[in-house]
């Protein structure tokens, strides 16, 4: 091969591989967002990936509404790259507990009795 061809095939590699990374880039979904997931076991469950900082993948279960972290090493290797490429955003927060409702017992108590005069 001359120096031509080898030019012309290094500089397609070059602008094939730019194309596959803006492809990448541009197809990765936002959060949060339903994906299969399976462990470096093999077990696979479906999950609501909710963030990731750094290596950590944060994910609800779906059938039970689980809160879970993971590391990416915890992964297959196609769910490591493809949570990898993720942009990092930390998990929302958990809402506020809901303050039970004030119930004044002295008043019930008292209408309780006047309703058994």
């Amino acid at each position: 091969m001359n120096a031509k061809a080898l030019g012309r095939i290094f500089l397609f590699t070059i602008f094939a591989l730019l194309l596959a990374g803006v492809a990448i880039y541009m197809t990765r979904p936002e959060y949060p967002f339903q994906q299969a997931i399976k462990n470096t076991e093999g077990k696979t469950v479906e999950a609501l990936i909710t963030g990731k900082i750094a290596d950590t993948v944060y994910f609800t279960l779906i059938p039970d509404r689980e809160e879970f972290t993971l590391t990416l090493d915890k992964l297959a290797y196609r769910d490591r790259f493809h949570l990898w490429i993720l942009e990092e955003q930390p998990p929302p927060p958990k809402p506020a507990p809901v303050p039970p409702e004030f119930s004044d017992n002295y008043i019930e108590n008292r209408e309780e009795k006047i309703g058994s005069i």
